[in-house]
């Protein structure tokens, strides 16, 4: 799920609706985990550091990343994810992000990692949610 959000090849529900793999069109704006209703909809923005359904996993696998990229100085919701996902933005970037040293113990706590454990930690979760929605050429009983 890493890669795919870094590259722009995460399925968001809105995509879905959008290439109109879900019927429903109310999902182009509204995240199908919280309900909340927003221009944009589920983006991996709002995945990674809006949705409130997944506040305590956030809390607990990237919280002291996005606290720590919030202390670099003013930045943008959207800066952040950069951040997150391993970018650079406004010639800052994560200097934890990959580990810089062979060492299990860096290993496990770098960036890349916690990212990814957030990620995967909602993956089940998610994907029930999404089953539940109509999708083009499939009907939930």
């Amino acid at each position: 799920m890493l890669s795919q959000c870094r590259t722009n090849g995460f399925w968001t529900t809105r995509k879905r609706a959008s290439m109109e793999f879900i019927t429903d069109k109310k999902f182009k704006r509204t995240c199908p985990c919280c309900n909340i209703r927003s221009e944009k909809g589920e983006t991996v923005e709002h995945l990674l550091i809006g949705c409130p359904r997944w506040k305590e996993e956030r809390e607990r696998y990237i919280g002291d990343i996005i606290r720590d990229t919030m202390a670099m100085g003013p930045v943008e919701q959207k800066d952040v994810v950069i951040l997150l996902l391993g970018g650079e933005s406004n010639g800052r970037r994560l200097v934890s992000w990959l580990p810089s040293s062979s060492t299990t113990s860096e290993a496990i706590t770098c960036g890349a990692f916690q990212v990814a454990r957030f990620l995967q930690c909602i993956r089940s979760d998610r994907a029930a949610i999404l089953r539940e929605i109509p999708h083009k050429g499939r009907s939930v009983d």
